[in-house]
């Protein structure tokens, strides 16, 4: 199934933060195990295959976005990253649908949901320290030539020349 990831960063006007956002989320998703084929900064976008009913692929890449923003940043937290605000909604969505749950009346996520969510933005933060330097190779290229639309070229950006 095509997805097009997409974002507005809160209007930012740094191409390298939206770089690293973008990077994050294609970086994710391809070590786990799925297809990009397309990542832009203008507009900010990563065009991404994935097999359906995996929540927790989906929120990984979801949340790698903003965790390789906040690292770029240099923010402790990577909730703090301007970013996350336009991931927010469907990382929510996926987890009361994968959890089997709904919002409280006051429209607040169950505690359930928070403690799965923060679990899920862990391990999607580890993904993204242990491919750091795929992700500033993509974030780079991006940077420096513009969309990235060949997937061959994006794979060996994240996994290296396999000559």
């Amino acid at each position: 199934m095509a997805r097009n990831h997409c974002c507005k960063l809160n209007g930012t006007e740094d191409p390298a933060q939206l770089a690293y956002h973008e990077a994050g989320h294609a970086v994710v998703h391809i070590i786990g195990g799925d297809e990009v084929t397309e990542i832009s900064i203008d507009p900010p976008r990563v065009v991404a295959y994935e097999l359906p009913g995996n929540p927790f692929r989906t929120v990984h890449t979801l949340l790698g976005g903003p965790a390789a923003e906040s690292l770029y940043l240099g923010l402790d937290d990577w909730f703090a990253a301007p970013g996350w605000e336009d991931d927010i909604d469907q990382v929510e969505e996926t987890a009361l649908q994968f959890l089997g749950i709904t919002r409280l009346k006051n429209g607040r996520l169950p505690k359930k949901a928070i403690e799965w969510i923060g679990m899920r933005g862990e391990e999607a933060e580890r993904m993204v320290l242990s491919a750091w330097p795929a992700v500033m190779r993509i974030a780079q290229a991006v940077l420096k030539a513009g969309p990235l639309r060949n997937d061959e070229e994006i794979l060996e950006l994240v996994y290296g020349s396999q000559e």
